[in-house]
């Protein structure tokens, strides 16, 4: 570290600000020692001036602090600038976040030394049209990152009051999120009912600001603010009283599997999921849970339940977890489906809707390991490719009936490129991918662009989805496989709206969403 600190011009310090545990500000204050003994790690080792950026999620003025113990402690002559440039990227996406961001906040200093720091920032962001890239005071910087959150959040709760108004009024949140998403004003994003938010972030940064609205005496404001992390935990113990309502009021020795512990799809993480609420809460109940995820591994799970009040002993003589999903489903009374991954959905997939396939989704299909070189034999030929994506010179179409005979092992990446002068030549990596052929005759095509190194080698692979409106099965829940080891009446709870009941109760399924009346209501 001590060599790389020396080295560099520009040091970016990205370390853990977790809520405090003990003290005061406990459970809302940001624990900052990481962030000070990085600084204190800067000021010892640094010979010549430096560049400092916080990337990190930080309380508002840490730069003035951080500033304070760089000059308190660096060596005769050196000077420091301090930046703000917080993060904005989101777990999933991390990568297509960084090439194509909304904004770049940069705060600086307003002397002439803060401009130049700040401008010298800018240059590193090359591939980021210009108007993207948002000059402000430090303290701006740094309250936007939690302001950005808390309001992300504040969506999300305001949806979710929503969806307990629905329940008991016969109303449809499905409907209500359209009708107001129409608004331009308001618009679609995180307007999706649930059983309630989780990640890092968001629980901790609205904490965080709740702390400085109470530090600088503004109680109302902390008030307000305080109340959207409260609906996130009514909206889980809501769930919880439901399934209790519809198993006849008693979960005493019945089993309940929880379909997914990650707080989001596309990512392992694990913290403050609704799965450990949904976990406490149904075993206050007595009851037996089985617990399956396709990506978190099960030591992890083990590990949050612990360290959230739960006592291992205890735990493995009622939780079970499975490494296969009709295991943890076979027996059970009822499923909850926790964490929208997408082989649970049974909805069907459409090119240009919010199912179609993302690059995890392919990615898992073809199930990568390691022979980058691997082309299956193609059965037709297409050159047309759809506006957005990389025109290549031949698309392999699998098969005629929907199901390809050979997959390919691997893929090394999936772009999709938009090429006009304002946007990065691979802003989109891990974004939804366009259609990229002509359709009408039994499916539509998803392509892929794999470049290699110096030769700009181009592999393409193309997935046919089965056509006529047929889903596409390929590493999906078969739910009438599910119902047949199911205890009846079959109870599913679909915590993420991510099922079609229609097709659910046709298969005897009792079906209850969040935000949708059923039968329990």
């Amino acid at each position: 570290m001590a060599s790389a600190i020396t080295k560099a011009d520009l040091i970016f310090v990205c370390v853990n600000t977790p809520t405090k545990k003990s003290g005061i500000g406990k459970d809302y204050a940001c624990d900052l020692k990481y962030f000070e003994a990085a600084t204190r790690k800067i000021a010892e080792v640094a010979a010549n001036d430096k560049i400092i950026v916080e990337k990190s999620t930080v309380p508002c003025k840490t730069a003035q602090r951080m500033r304070e113990i760089l000059e308190a402690n660096c060596s005769p002559g050196v000077r420091f600038e301090v930046l703000s440039n917080p993060e904005f990227s989101s777990e999933g996406s991390a990568v297509s976040d960084l090439l194509n961001p909304d904004r770049v906040l940069i705060g600086s200093d307003t002397s002439a030394m803060g401009a130049s720091a700040a401008a010298c920032l800018s240059r590193v962001y090359s591939w980021v049209p210009r108007e993207r890239i948002i000059f402000m005071s430090l303290w701006s910087s740094e309250l936007s990152k939690l302001a950005a959150n808390a309001l992300l959040a504040q969506r999300i709760s305001s949806i979710n009051a929503l969806s307990a108004i629905c329940e008991a009024t016969g109303a449809n949140i499905n409907e209500i999120s359209y009708a107001c998403g129409l608004d331009r004003r308001i618009g679609y994003h995180m307007l999706k009912a649930s059983v309630g938010f989780g990640g890092s972030c968001f629980r901790k940064d609205i904490l965080s600001l709740v702390y400085l609205a109470e530090s600088l005496h503004l109680s109302e404001v902390a008030d307000y603010w305080r109340s959207v992390v409260a609906i996130n935990e009514y909206q889980k113990c809501r769930l919880t009283r439901r399934i209790i309502h519809c198993l006849f009021d008693t979960l005493t020795d019945k089993k309940i599997t929880i379909l997914g512990f990650s707080y989001k799809k596309d990512t392992s993480d694990t913290r403050e999921t609704p799965a450990i609420t949904l976990v406490q809460n149904i075993l206050a109940e007595r009851s037996k849970i089985s617990i399956y995820d396709p990506q978190v591994p099960e030591p992890q799970i083990w590990q949050e339940l612990v360290e959230n009040g739960g006592k291992l002993e205890e735990l493995k003589n009622r939780v079970t977890i499975h490494h296969d999903v009709y295991e943890a489903c076979d027996g059970s009374d009822a499923i909850i489906v926790a964490t929208e991954w997408d082989e649970f959905s049974n909805k069907a997939i459409t090119p240009n809707g919010p199912s179609a396939w993302t690059p995890s989704t392919i990615l898992r299909a073809v199930g990568a390991n390691g022979n980058r070189n691997h082309i299956p034999t193609s059965q037709a030929v297409c050159s047309e490719t759809a506006p957005g994506c990389v025109s290549v010179p031949a698309i392999s179409i699998f098969g005629g009936c929907g199901t390809p005979s050979r997959l390919p092992a691997s893929i090394d990446s999936v772009i999709c490129r938009d090429d006009s002068p304002s946007r990065s030549p691979m802003h989109s990596v891990g974004s939804r991918l366009p259609p990229c052929a002509p359709r009408g005759r039994q499916g539509s095509l998803v392509s892929s662009l794999s470049t290699g190194g110096a030769s700009e080698r181009a592999d393409t692979i193309a997935m046919f989805i089965g056509g006529d409106g047929e889903e596409n099965k390929m590493n999906r829940l078969d739910w009438g496989r599910v119902a047949l080891g199911m205890r009846k009446p079959m109870f599913v709870f679909d915590g993420r709206g991510i099922l079609d009941a229609d097709k659910l109760r046709k298969l005897g399924f009792r079906v209850e969403a969040i935000g949708v009346p059923g039968a329990g209501y």
